[in-house]
Protein backbone atom coordinates (compact mmCIF):
# COMPACT_ATOMS: atom_id res chain seq x y z
CA UNK A 1 0.00 0.00 0.00
CA UNK A 2 1.33 3.43 -1.29
CA UNK A 3 1.93 6.20 1.14
CA UNK A 4 -0.95 8.35 -0.52
CA UNK A 5 -3.42 5.01 0.08
CA UNK A 6 -2.36 5.82 3.95
CA UNK A 7 -3.02 9.39 3.82
CA UNK A 8 -6.38 8.70 3.00
CA UNK A 9 -6.99 5.85 5.45
CA UNK A 10 -5.70 8.53 7.88
CA UNK A 11 -8.08 10.90 6.49
CA UNK A 12 -11.37 8.40 6.91
CA UNK A 13 -9.87 8.01 11.07
CA UNK A 14 -10.42 11.43 11.79
CA UNK A 15 -13.67 11.93 9.79
CA UNK A 16 -14.72 8.50 11.77
CA UNK A 17 -13.65 9.90 15.10
CA UNK A 18 -15.79 13.52 14.14
CA UNK A 19 -18.71 11.08 13.87
CA UNK A 20 -18.86 12.12 9.86
CA UNK A 21 -20.76 8.85 8.25
CA UNK A 22 -19.26 7.31 5.34
CA UNK A 23 -18.38 4.53 3.93
CA UNK A 24 -14.64 3.81 4.06
CA UNK A 25 -13.57 3.26 0.62
CA UNK A 26 -10.31 1.82 1.45
CA UNK A 27 -11.64 -1.47 2.72
CA UNK A 28 -12.65 -2.33 -0.71
CA UNK A 29 -8.84 -1.95 -2.05
CA UNK A 30 -7.85 -4.60 -4.73
CA UNK A 31 -4.69 -5.12 -6.54
CA UNK A 32 -5.27 -3.97 -9.94
CA UNK A 33 -4.62 -7.51 -12.06
CA UNK A 34 -2.06 -8.24 -14.66
CA UNK A 35 -3.67 -7.33 -17.83
CA UNK A 36 -2.68 -3.84 -18.98
CA UNK A 37 -4.80 -1.64 -16.47
CA UNK A 38 -5.36 0.99 -16.42
CA UNK A 39 -6.42 0.67 -20.53
CA UNK A 40 -4.42 3.25 -22.79
CA UNK A 41 -6.26 3.60 -26.05
CA UNK A 42 -4.64 5.95 -28.71
CA UNK A 43 -7.75 8.81 -29.93
CA UNK A 44 -7.81 12.14 -32.28
CA UNK A 45 -8.21 14.32 -28.96
CA UNK A 46 -6.19 17.04 -28.75
CA UNK A 47 -6.42 18.32 -25.44
CA UNK A 48 -7.46 17.63 -21.56
CA UNK A 49 -10.60 16.25 -20.15
CA UNK A 50 -12.09 14.37 -17.76
CA UNK A 51 -15.13 11.81 -18.12
CA UNK A 52 -16.76 9.09 -15.38
CA UNK A 53 -18.82 6.88 -16.75
CA UNK A 54 -21.24 4.28 -15.46
CA UNK A 55 -21.85 1.64 -17.90
CA UNK A 56 -23.45 -2.09 -17.67
CA UNK A 57 -23.70 -4.95 -19.43
CA UNK A 58 -26.80 -7.00 -20.95
CA UNK A 59 -27.16 -10.59 -20.26
CA UNK A 60 -26.63 -10.55 -24.21
CA UNK A 61 -22.89 -8.90 -23.90
CA UNK A 62 -24.20 -5.45 -25.03
CA UNK A 63 -22.65 -2.53 -23.24
CA UNK A 64 -25.12 0.36 -22.29
CA UNK A 65 -23.97 3.79 -20.98
CA UNK A 66 -26.31 4.70 -18.00
CA UNK A 67 -24.48 8.39 -17.67
CA UNK A 68 -21.39 10.58 -18.19
CA UNK A 69 -20.36 12.76 -14.97
CA UNK A 70 -17.49 14.81 -15.35
CA UNK A 71 -15.54 16.01 -12.22
CA UNK A 72 -18.00 15.69 -9.99
CA UNK A 73 -17.48 11.93 -9.93
CA UNK A 74 -15.75 10.45 -6.86
CA UNK A 75 -15.04 7.10 -5.74
CA UNK A 76 -12.34 6.56 -8.31
CA UNK A 77 -9.56 6.62 -5.23
CA UNK A 78 -10.90 2.58 -5.23
CA UNK A 79 -8.89 0.62 -7.07
CA UNK A 80 -5.26 1.88 -5.76
CA UNK A 81 -6.69 3.92 -2.41
CA UNK A 82 -5.59 7.03 -3.85
CA UNK A 83 -5.99 9.30 -6.77
CA UNK A 84 -2.79 10.72 -7.69
CA UNK A 85 -3.40 9.97 -11.45
CA UNK A 86 -6.45 12.09 -11.47
CA UNK A 87 -4.99 14.53 -9.53
CA UNK A 88 -1.69 14.78 -11.63
CA UNK A 89 -4.34 15.38 -14.72
CA UNK A 90 -6.25 18.17 -13.03
CA UNK A 91 -2.37 19.68 -12.79
CA UNK A 92 -1.48 19.30 -17.01
CA UNK A 93 -5.08 20.25 -17.33
CA UNK A 94 -4.93 23.60 -15.66
CA UNK A 95 -1.80 23.99 -17.56
CA UNK A 96 -2.87 23.89 -20.64
CA UNK A 97 -5.54 26.36 -20.25
CA UNK A 98 -2.47 29.15 -20.38
CA UNK A 99 -0.17 31.09 -17.88
CA UNK A 100 -1.82 32.09 -14.82
CA UNK A 101 -1.97 35.38 -13.28
CA UNK A 102 -0.28 36.96 -10.44
CA UNK A 103 -3.49 36.08 -8.25
CA UNK A 104 -6.13 33.52 -9.48
CA UNK A 105 -8.31 30.92 -7.88
CA UNK A 106 -9.04 27.35 -7.95
CA UNK A 107 -12.50 25.82 -7.40
CA UNK A 108 -13.18 22.70 -5.98
CA UNK A 109 -16.91 22.61 -4.84
CA UNK A 110 -18.97 19.45 -3.64
CA UNK A 111 -22.89 18.24 -3.11
CA UNK A 112 -24.03 19.48 0.04
CA UNK A 113 -24.24 15.76 2.45
CA UNK A 114 -21.43 13.93 0.08
CA UNK A 115 -20.20 11.42 1.89
CA UNK A 116 -16.72 10.69 0.42
CA UNK A 117 -14.92 13.88 1.91
CA UNK A 118 -11.54 11.78 2.82
CA UNK A 119 -11.22 10.87 -1.21
CA UNK A 120 -12.28 14.25 -2.29
CA UNK A 121 -9.84 15.75 0.34
CA UNK A 122 -6.79 13.35 -0.12
CA UNK A 123 -7.22 14.72 -3.89
CA UNK A 124 -7.29 18.16 -2.90
CA UNK A 125 -4.33 17.85 -1.19
CA UNK A 126 -2.46 15.79 -3.83
CA UNK A 127 -3.57 18.34 -6.46
CA UNK A 128 -2.39 21.59 -4.37
CA UNK A 129 1.21 19.85 -3.50
CA UNK A 130 1.75 19.58 -7.16
CA UNK A 131 0.70 23.52 -7.96
CA UNK A 132 3.38 24.32 -5.16
CA UNK A 133 6.23 22.83 -7.41
CA UNK A 134 5.85 25.75 -9.37
CA UNK A 135 3.32 28.59 -7.53
CA UNK A 136 2.68 29.69 -4.08
CA UNK A 137 -0.12 27.89 -3.57
CA UNK A 138 -2.40 27.70 -0.39
CA UNK A 139 -5.65 25.15 0.19
CA UNK A 140 -8.26 26.94 2.00
CA UNK A 141 -12.01 26.43 3.07
CA UNK A 142 -14.63 28.31 0.80
CA UNK A 143 -15.25 30.17 3.91
CA UNK A 144 -11.77 31.56 4.71
CA UNK A 145 -10.11 34.93 3.65
CA UNK A 146 -7.50 34.28 0.60
CA UNK A 147 -3.95 35.41 1.73
CA UNK A 148 -1.20 36.41 -0.24
CA UNK A 149 -0.67 33.07 -2.28
CA UNK A 150 -0.74 33.35 -6.17
CA UNK A 151 -3.14 30.33 -6.47
CA UNK A 152 -6.06 29.89 -4.32
CA UNK A 153 -7.53 26.51 -3.54
CA UNK A 154 -10.59 27.03 -2.61
CA UNK A 155 -12.74 23.66 -1.10
CA UNK A 156 -16.14 23.51 -0.09
CA UNK A 157 -19.54 23.14 -0.76
CA UNK A 158 -21.35 24.35 -3.82
CA UNK A 159 -23.51 26.53 -1.92
CA UNK A 160 -20.57 27.87 -0.01
CA UNK A 161 -18.44 28.24 -3.26
CA UNK A 162 -21.29 30.32 -4.74
CA UNK A 163 -21.20 32.79 -2.16
CA UNK A 164 -18.33 34.04 -2.97
CA UNK A 165 -18.45 34.36 -7.07
CA UNK A 166 -19.13 37.43 -8.77
CA UNK A 167 -19.09 37.75 -13.11
CA UNK A 168 -16.91 39.84 -14.77
CA UNK A 169 -17.66 39.80 -18.21
CA UNK A 170 -16.79 36.29 -19.81
CA UNK A 171 -14.89 35.41 -16.32
CA UNK A 172 -15.87 34.58 -12.94
CA UNK A 173 -14.19 35.85 -10.08
CA UNK A 174 -14.13 34.27 -6.86
CA UNK A 175 -13.24 37.12 -3.68
CA UNK A 176 -12.29 39.04 -6.41
CA UNK A 177 -9.78 36.77 -7.72
CA UNK A 178 -10.38 35.43 -11.35
CA UNK A 179 -11.52 31.61 -11.38
CA UNK A 180 -8.33 30.25 -13.63
CA UNK A 181 -9.93 26.21 -12.98
CA UNK A 182 -12.91 24.56 -11.33
CA UNK A 183 -14.13 20.92 -10.98
CA UNK A 184 -17.44 20.06 -10.65
CA UNK A 185 -19.97 21.52 -13.55
CA UNK A 186 -22.87 21.25 -11.10
CA UNK A 187 -21.36 24.79 -10.16
CA UNK A 188 -23.01 26.35 -13.15
CA UNK A 189 -26.69 25.86 -12.47
CA UNK A 190 -26.53 26.95 -9.33
CA UNK A 191 -25.09 30.36 -10.19
CA UNK A 192 -27.84 30.53 -13.10
CA UNK A 193 -30.09 29.94 -9.97
CA UNK A 194 -28.84 33.07 -8.71
CA UNK A 195 -28.99 35.12 -11.69
CA UNK A 196 -24.97 35.29 -11.30
CA UNK A 197 -24.85 34.02 -15.17
CA UNK A 198 -27.48 33.10 -17.42
CA UNK A 199 -28.01 29.92 -19.89
CA UNK A 200 -30.14 29.30 -23.11
CA UNK A 201 -30.15 25.21 -24.51
CA UNK A 202 -27.08 24.32 -22.73
CA UNK A 203 -24.95 28.00 -23.47
CA UNK A 204 -23.87 29.85 -20.71
CA UNK A 205 -22.97 33.64 -21.39
CA UNK A 206 -19.32 33.35 -19.88
CA UNK A 207 -16.33 30.93 -20.66
CA UNK A 208 -16.62 27.81 -19.44
CA UNK A 209 -13.62 25.77 -20.69
CA UNK A 210 -11.46 26.91 -16.99
CA UNK A 211 -13.25 23.77 -15.88
CA UNK A 212 -11.38 20.18 -15.74
CA UNK A 213 -13.63 19.01 -18.27
CA UNK A 214 -12.54 21.40 -20.66
CA UNK A 215 -14.13 21.00 -24.27
CA UNK A 216 -16.28 18.40 -22.88
CA UNK A 217 -18.22 20.34 -20.28
CA UNK A 218 -21.13 21.28 -22.35
CA UNK A 219 -21.86 17.45 -23.04
CA UNK A 220 -21.63 16.01 -19.30
CA UNK A 221 -24.94 18.01 -18.88
CA UNK A 222 -26.44 16.83 -21.84
CA UNK A 223 -27.79 12.90 -20.83
CA UNK A 224 -28.95 12.71 -24.21
CA UNK A 225 -26.32 13.55 -26.57
CA UNK A 226 -24.13 11.38 -24.75
CA UNK A 227 -26.53 8.32 -26.15
CA UNK A 228 -26.61 10.05 -29.19
CA UNK A 229 -22.75 9.89 -29.65
CA UNK A 230 -22.59 6.21 -28.02
CA UNK A 231 -22.95 4.95 -31.55
CA UNK A 232 -20.29 3.00 -33.02
CA UNK A 233 -17.99 3.10 -30.30
CA UNK A 234 -18.72 -0.20 -28.68
CA UNK A 235 -21.89 1.17 -26.71
CA UNK A 236 -24.96 0.53 -27.51
CA UNK A 237 -26.88 4.20 -27.08
CA UNK A 238 -30.36 3.72 -25.36
CA UNK A 239 -33.87 4.82 -27.21
CA UNK A 240 -33.82 8.72 -25.61
CA UNK A 241 -35.82 12.02 -26.20
CA UNK A 242 -36.27 15.41 -24.72
CA UNK A 243 -39.14 17.04 -23.09
CA UNK A 244 -38.65 20.88 -22.30
CA UNK A 245 -42.02 21.66 -20.18
CA UNK A 246 -44.03 19.73 -18.23
CA UNK A 247 -47.20 18.83 -21.15
CA UNK A 248 -43.67 17.58 -23.25
CA UNK A 249 -42.16 15.89 -20.66
CA UNK A 250 -45.97 13.56 -20.43
CA UNK A 251 -45.83 13.91 -24.57
CA UNK A 252 -42.41 11.84 -24.68
CA UNK A 253 -43.42 9.46 -21.74
CA UNK A 254 -46.53 8.28 -23.65
CA UNK A 255 -44.15 7.63 -27.38
CA UNK A 256 -42.46 5.56 -25.19
CA UNK A 257 -45.28 2.92 -23.28
CA UNK A 258 -46.56 3.02 -27.16
CA UNK A 259 -43.33 1.37 -27.69
CA UNK A 260 -43.92 -0.51 -24.68
CA UNK A 261 -40.94 0.54 -22.75
CA UNK A 262 -40.40 2.00 -19.55
CA UNK A 263 -39.32 5.46 -19.35
CA UNK A 264 -36.35 7.27 -17.07
CA UNK A 265 -36.38 10.64 -17.04
CA UNK A 266 -33.82 13.02 -15.53
CA UNK A 267 -33.53 16.78 -15.07
CA UNK A 268 -31.12 18.56 -16.35
CA UNK A 269 -27.82 19.15 -14.09
CA UNK A 270 -28.55 16.90 -11.65
CA UNK A 271 -27.07 14.59 -9.51
CA UNK A 272 -26.79 12.50 -5.95
CA UNK A 273 -30.36 10.79 -7.68
CA UNK A 274 -32.17 13.77 -7.54
CA UNK A 275 -34.94 14.55 -9.97
CA UNK A 276 -34.88 11.18 -11.45
CA UNK A 277 -38.39 9.18 -12.63
CA UNK A 278 -39.11 5.86 -13.95
CA UNK A 279 -42.31 5.33 -15.97
CA UNK A 280 -43.46 1.97 -16.71
CA UNK A 281 -46.04 1.26 -19.43
CA UNK A 282 -48.92 0.17 -17.15
CA UNK A 283 -49.41 3.75 -15.13
CA UNK A 284 -52.87 5.10 -15.30
CA UNK A 285 -52.88 9.33 -16.80
CA UNK A 286 -53.42 10.25 -12.93
CA UNK A 287 -50.14 7.87 -12.02
CA UNK A 288 -48.22 9.38 -15.08
CA UNK A 289 -49.32 12.88 -13.98
CA UNK A 290 -48.45 12.09 -10.00
CA UNK A 291 -44.79 10.00 -11.13
CA UNK A 292 -44.21 13.44 -13.18
CA UNK A 293 -44.70 15.58 -10.13
CA UNK A 294 -42.58 13.75 -7.83
CA UNK A 295 -39.71 14.05 -10.37
CA UNK A 296 -39.79 17.76 -10.05
CA UNK A 297 -40.55 17.87 -6.39
CA UNK A 298 -37.34 15.99 -5.92
CA UNK A 299 -35.49 18.24 -8.17
CA UNK A 300 -37.01 21.21 -5.83
CA UNK A 301 -36.21 19.22 -2.55
CA UNK A 302 -32.26 19.15 -3.44
CA UNK A 303 -31.70 22.55 -5.19
CA UNK A 304 -35.02 25.08 -3.76
CA UNK A 305 -37.58 26.94 -5.49
CA UNK A 306 -35.24 28.24 -8.12
CA UNK A 307 -34.84 24.60 -9.35
CA UNK A 308 -37.39 25.68 -12.26
CA UNK A 309 -34.86 28.07 -14.04
CA UNK A 310 -32.57 25.01 -14.75
CA UNK A 311 -34.36 21.82 -14.14
CA UNK A 312 -35.25 21.14 -18.11
CA UNK A 313 -34.79 19.79 -20.90
CA UNK A 314 -36.08 16.86 -18.88
CA UNK A 315 -34.27 13.71 -20.55
CA UNK A 316 -35.90 10.69 -21.28
CA UNK A 317 -34.16 6.94 -21.80
CA UNK A 318 -35.34 3.74 -22.38
CA UNK A 319 -34.63 1.74 -18.97
CA UNK A 320 -31.07 0.25 -19.41
CA UNK A 321 -31.39 -3.75 -17.95
CA UNK A 322 -27.98 -5.54 -16.53
CA UNK A 323 -27.50 -8.81 -16.39
CA UNK A 324 -28.54 -10.11 -12.94
CA UNK A 325 -26.03 -9.83 -10.19
CA UNK A 326 -26.84 -12.36 -8.23
CA UNK A 327 -26.67 -11.82 -4.07
CA UNK A 328 -27.43 -14.41 -1.66
CA UNK A 329 -29.42 -16.01 -4.80
CA UNK A 330 -31.85 -13.17 -5.60
CA UNK A 331 -30.94 -11.14 -8.49
CA UNK A 332 -29.64 -7.09 -8.74
CA UNK A 333 -29.05 -4.90 -11.47
CA UNK A 334 -25.90 -3.05 -11.19
CA UNK A 335 -23.38 -0.67 -12.97
CA UNK A 336 -19.40 -0.32 -13.07
CA UNK A 337 -17.73 3.29 -12.66
CA UNK A 338 -14.75 4.02 -15.44
CA UNK A 339 -12.73 6.85 -14.78
CA UNK A 340 -11.75 8.30 -18.55
CA UNK A 341 -8.52 10.36 -18.47
CA UNK A 342 -8.13 12.23 -21.75
CA UNK A 343 -4.80 13.83 -22.94
CA UNK A 344 -3.74 15.10 -26.39
CA UNK A 345 -4.13 11.64 -28.28
CA UNK A 346 -4.62 9.46 -25.59
CA UNK A 347 -7.68 8.31 -23.21
CA UNK A 348 -6.71 6.60 -20.14
CA UNK A 349 -9.73 4.49 -19.02
CA UNK A 350 -9.39 2.79 -15.06
CA UNK A 351 -12.48 0.56 -13.95
CA UNK A 352 -13.00 1.35 -10.45
CA UNK A 353 -15.83 0.28 -8.76
CA UNK A 354 -19.04 -2.23 -9.50
CA UNK A 355 -22.37 -0.69 -7.36
CA UNK A 356 -24.99 -2.91 -6.77
CA UNK A 357 -28.91 -2.21 -6.37
CA UNK A 358 -29.38 -2.69 -2.73
CA UNK A 359 -32.56 -4.72 -3.43
CA UNK A 360 -33.59 -7.13 -5.39
CA UNK A 361 -35.04 -6.62 -8.92
CA UNK A 362 -37.96 -8.96 -10.03
CA UNK A 363 -38.18 -6.83 -13.75
CA UNK A 364 -41.68 -5.97 -12.69
CA UNK A 365 -41.43 -3.71 -9.90
CA UNK A 366 -39.43 0.23 -10.27
CA UNK A 367 -38.88 0.52 -6.60
CA UNK A 368 -36.22 2.99 -5.85
CA UNK A 369 -33.95 0.56 -4.03
CA UNK A 370 -34.19 -2.25 -6.68
CA UNK A 371 -33.44 0.39 -9.94
CA UNK A 372 -30.81 3.09 -8.48
CA UNK A 373 -27.17 2.07 -7.35
CA UNK A 374 -26.34 5.92 -6.42
CA UNK A 375 -25.04 5.72 -2.99
CA UNK A 376 -26.50 9.50 -2.44
CA UNK A 377 -28.62 9.32 0.55
CA UNK A 378 -28.67 5.90 1.47
CA UNK A 379 -27.36 4.72 5.24
CA UNK A 380 -23.48 4.51 4.61
CA UNK A 381 -22.03 0.91 3.85
CA UNK A 382 -20.25 -0.96 1.59
CA UNK A 383 -22.80 -4.03 1.58
CA UNK A 384 -23.69 -3.04 -2.34
CA UNK A 385 -20.19 -1.55 -3.55
CA UNK A 386 -17.34 -3.68 -5.06
CA UNK A 387 -13.65 -2.74 -6.53
CA UNK A 388 -13.94 -3.41 -9.95
CA UNK A 389 -10.70 -5.74 -9.95
CA UNK A 390 -13.23 -8.05 -7.43
CA UNK A 391 -12.49 -11.71 -8.52
CA UNK A 392 -15.60 -13.13 -6.56
CA UNK A 393 -17.88 -10.10 -8.47
CA UNK A 394 -16.49 -11.43 -11.95
CA UNK A 395 -16.96 -14.48 -11.17
CA UNK A 396 -20.90 -13.60 -10.19
CA UNK A 397 -20.94 -11.84 -13.65
CA UNK A 398 -18.92 -14.17 -16.62
CA UNK A 399 -16.51 -11.21 -15.62
CA UNK A 400 -12.89 -11.36 -16.73
CA UNK A 401 -9.79 -9.53 -17.86
CA UNK A 402 -10.97 -9.16 -21.83
CA UNK A 403 -14.13 -8.21 -21.08
CA UNK A 404 -13.74 -5.70 -18.51
CA UNK A 405 -10.85 -3.93 -21.36
CA UNK A 406 -13.33 -4.03 -23.69
CA UNK A 407 -15.42 -2.03 -21.86
CA UNK A 408 -12.52 -0.05 -21.14
CA UNK A 409 -12.12 0.79 -24.60
CA UNK A 410 -15.60 1.19 -25.60
CA UNK A 411 -15.22 3.94 -22.79
CA UNK A 412 -12.54 5.73 -24.62
CA UNK A 413 -13.89 5.49 -27.94
CA UNK A 414 -17.04 7.42 -26.16
CA UNK A 415 -14.59 9.99 -24.94
CA UNK A 416 -13.05 10.07 -28.41
CA UNK A 417 -16.77 10.82 -30.48
CA UNK A 418 -17.83 12.85 -27.05
CA UNK A 419 -14.51 15.10 -28.39
CA UNK A 420 -15.53 14.92 -31.83
CA UNK A 421 -18.88 16.17 -30.99
CA UNK A 422 -17.80 18.71 -28.69
CA UNK A 423 -14.89 20.49 -31.17
CA UNK A 424 -18.55 20.36 -33.80
CA UNK A 425 -20.74 22.09 -31.59
CA UNK A 426 -18.14 24.70 -30.71
CA UNK A 427 -17.81 25.66 -34.14
CA UNK A 428 -21.67 26.05 -34.71
CA UNK A 429 -21.36 28.81 -32.03
CA UNK A 430 -18.49 30.69 -33.93
CA UNK A 431 -20.04 33.66 -35.27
Amino acid sequence: MTADAFGTIALELALSSAGHLFPRLSHLIAPCPKGGFPVRINTKTNGYSIAILDITLTEAGAIHLIEANGSNGGLTSIPLGHDEARARHMQLALEGKGKLGRSVSILLPFKPGFMHLAEFFARAHEFAALLTHRHKTCLRLSDERLGAEQVSVACGTIPTIADGIERQGRNLLFKGRKVAFACNPNLLPELVRRSVISANDGLYNINIEFFHEGRLITLIHDKAAQQAISCGTGITPLHHAVGRSFEECLAVIRDFHRRDEVAVGKMNAGSGGAGIGFFPPALSVGSLRSKLNRLFKSAEASYGHRVGRTVFPVRFFEFARSKDYLLNGAPHLWDIRMQCLIYPDVVEVTPCLVRICPKPFDGTNYRWDSVVSNLTGRTPSLEFVRSAFDKASWRVLGIDIPALRRMATACARWCESGWEWSEQRNLRREP
